[in-house]
Parts: structure tokens; sequence; C-alpha cells
């Protein structure tokens, strides 16, 4: 067996769920879309009445907003974006849909699943005594995953893209550069590329996909959480660089349009996708040697 017979059957064994996902993520910026669209169009006009109606202020609508989100509202306006969302604007309410908490987590779930079932999947099922019985070394196994990544990765995030294009059209939402959003939607591509690179370090290192699976999704729940509060908490603040979801910065991408967003709150802009290709970069080179040098365990 070559190395591209393997890329085509895994290719093959994950045709359904790649579909699947993609199906998922396309038809979710769809969805997006249309609720982008009746925020523009239906809810926020009305609002905007009652507050004309109430003759209030500028200063007393900015009172009123910051009186709204105090307390536990402040985690739901930290996941929609903070203070880059502004719901009378389509072109910032539309960059919800990419950092979404269901898509960080359909882009992690693919990336962990991809990664525990690549080695630790194999010792698991008892297929990977076969698959080293073939003409292959096992860095070139590692290797052919990797293939498949760079193959079905922009199947998923083109489904996002599309999504937004196609609602963008079909709503007639104003003021979008869809230029922003092919960065952002590499951005969400790496992301994906980091997660999976991270699992199959475990996955090389391990024998059970499952627990190499619920250790990651741990680890990355923890991860998620400290970006998330570290927006809130400024203890937890300078820890936020050390996760992959820090790296995560669609919205920014999307309404600054470029590689390099300045970061809020930090003194130095970087390049998200760039950082999070080179740690799933890093995760395959170091899996393919791990597991080039660890003994087979016997399947239980």
């Amino acid at each position: 067996m070559s190395l591209w017979a393997l890329v085509r059957k895994i290719l093959y064994d994950w045709r359904w769920p790649i579909v699947l996902a993609a199906a998922v993520l396309g038809v979710y910026e769809l969805l997006w879309s249309k609720i982008t669209e009746r925020i523009y169009r239906q809810f926020m006009p009305l609002v905007n009445e009652l507050f004309a109606l109430a003759q209030l202020t500028p200063w007393a609508i900015k009172a009123l907003e910051k009186r709204f989100i105090e307390g536990p509202a402040q985690i739901v306006h930290a996941l929609l974006g903070g203070d880059l969302v502004n719901l009378n604007d389509p072109a910032t309410v539309l960059t919800i849909g990419y950092v979404h908490p269901f898509v960080q987590f359909v882009l992690c779930l693919w990336g962990v699943a991809r990664g525990a079932a690549a080695i630790a999947g194999e010792i698991d099922r008892g297929t990977m005594e076969l698959l080293l019985a073939q003409p292959i070394s096992r860095r070139q196994i590692v290797y052919a995953h990797l293939v498949v990544e760079l193959l079905t990765l922009p199947i998923l995030v083109a489904a996002m893209l599309g999504g937004t294009v196609f609602g963008v059209w079909m709503f007639a939402l104003p003021n979008i550069v869809t230029s922003g959003y092919l960065i952002a939607a590499c951005n969400a591509l790496t992301l994906a590329w980091a997660v999976s690179g991270l699992t199959l370090i475990f996955s090389a290192l391990g024998r059970s996909r499952w627990k190499v699976a619920g250790g990651m999704l741990l680890g990355l729940l923890v991860m998620f959480l400290i970006n998330l509060f570290g927006q809130l908490w400024p203890v937890l603040e300078p820890y936020r660089p050390a996760t992959l979801f820090f790296y995560y910065q669609p919205q920014l991408h999307i309404l600054q349009n470029t590689w390099w967003p300045a970061i809020p709150n930090f003194s130095w802009t970087i390049c998200p996708p760039l950082i999070l290709a080179g740690v799933g970069l890093g995760g395959y080179i170091l899996a393919a040697e791990i597991f080039h040098r660890r003994d087979i365990p016997a399947p239980l």
C-alpha cells in the first residue's frame, strides 16, 4: 500500500462525516444570515423607534446598554464579540456567525475526531497491525492523515464561506466586505488544523481513541474558558495567549480586513492563522516521530 492509496482509503472512510460537517457549517452560516436580516430589518428598527418615543439621550441609551449587559449577560456579550458588534450594523452582526460557540465546537470536534481516530483509533480497533503489515512506514501513516486534512478542511470552510455569501445575496445585506470573510475562513481552517495536530500527539501516545478524545475535549474546554473569562477578568487575561482560542479572531479579520489584526488590550499585532498553522504542523511532525519510536500494544 502506497501513501496515496492510504490517503484514498481514509478519504473514502470519512466521506460521509465530511459531507455532514460541511452541510452543518454551511447551513448554520446561511441561517445566521437570516438572523442578521431579521435583527437589521425588524428588531432594531422597533428598538430605535421605542428609544425615539421615550426621547432618550445618547448618554441614556449607553447607560441602558451598559446596565443590560451587567452580570451573567457579560459572558454572552463577550462570546458574541463584545464591543465589536453593533446591532444596528448588519456587517458586524453577521460576524457573530463565525465566533459562535457552536461553530467553534464543530471545528474542534472535527479536529479531535480525526486526530483521535488516526492512530489510537486504529490501535483500539486492532487494525493497526494489519496496516503496518503493508509496505508503508509509520511516518507515512501520520503524513497520510496530514494530506487528508489538507484536502478536507478547505471543504468545511468553503461550506461556511458559501453559506455566508449565499445568505448575503439572498437577504440583500448591505455593507458586507467578502474579502474579510475569506481571511476569517482561513482562520477557521487553521483552528481545526491546530486541534487535529495537537490531538494527534496524544493519539500517538495512547491506545484508546475515547480516552484521547475525552482528554483533548476537556483540555479544549479549559482553554476556551480561560480565553473567555480572560476578557472579563484581568487576572486571567495574561494567560489568554497560551490558548488556541486566543488566535481564533475571525471577527477582527472581517472587520479590519487584514491578516495581521490589532488585538484589543494587547500592544502587538499577530497573524492568527499563521500561528495556528504552525501549531498544527508541529503537532503532526511530533506525532510522526513519537509513533515511529513507540511500541504498539496488543489490542484489548
